[in-house]
């Protein structure tokens, strides 16, 4: 299974309306890996956000908490792709993503 990391809250200011944006962009992104790839399995955050997010909105879990779930999923596929945002900048959870998979020695992609 390939792992794909994308922003979901981006850079602060943190709004709704921006982590809808981003999680609306990985959909998008992970269907046309989906058509390029189509014998590979793909782990998509953005398509697993209800959960993890009713969590956060009721304090029951903080975004640490979700990374960690998030990071042992990781450790379960084969690669990480990186979607890499508009802005080139790689920050917060992806970051720390990426970080997790090269000290666990699974292969990073970047793409756009």
């Amino acid at each position: 299974m390939i792992y794909v990391a994308h922003e979901i809250r981006g850079c602060p200011p943190h709004t709704d309306e921006q982590r809808r944006a981003n999680l609306l962009l990985a959909r998008k992104a992970a269907a046309r890996l989906r058509r390029r790839f189509p014998k590979c399995e793909f782990y998509v955050p953005a398509e697993h956000d209800d959960f993890p997010q009713a969590c956060l909105d009721l304090g029951q879990l903080s975004v640490g908490d979700v990374l960690s779930v998030d990071l042992e999923i990781l450790e379960n596929c084969s690669q990480l792709f990186v979607l890499l945002p508009k802005s080139g900048r790689i920050t917060g959870g992806v970051a720390g993503e990426v970080e997790h998979a090269l000290r666990k020695k699974i292969p990073v992609r970047f793409i756009w």
